[in-house]
Order: C-alpha cells, then structure tokens, then sequence
C-alpha cells in the first residue's frame, strides 16, 4: 500500500515528487531509535 501510494505521489506530486518516501523512511528511522513513540492503542 505505501509503495503504491509512493508510485502515485512521484508522478503527481510534483513540488515535492519524494515526499512519501522522505517521510517514510523519517519515521522508520525515528521508530528504530524511539520504538515507543506515538499513542497507546
């Protein structure tokens, strides 16, 4: 699903064709080092 909507957003999101990814790959590396962060389900 994410690497869908990264395909999509790299043909038309075009001021910023790298954003999905760029924020993806922020908080999986914000994760990896703070794996608690963000609210309790």
């Amino acid at each position: 699903m994410v690497a869908l909507a990264a395909a999509w957003w790299k043909d038309n999101g075009l001021s910023a064709p790298g954003a999905v990814q760029e924020e993806l790959d922020r908080i999986l590396s914000l994760l990896a080092v703070q794996p608690e962060l963000g609210a309790k389900a």
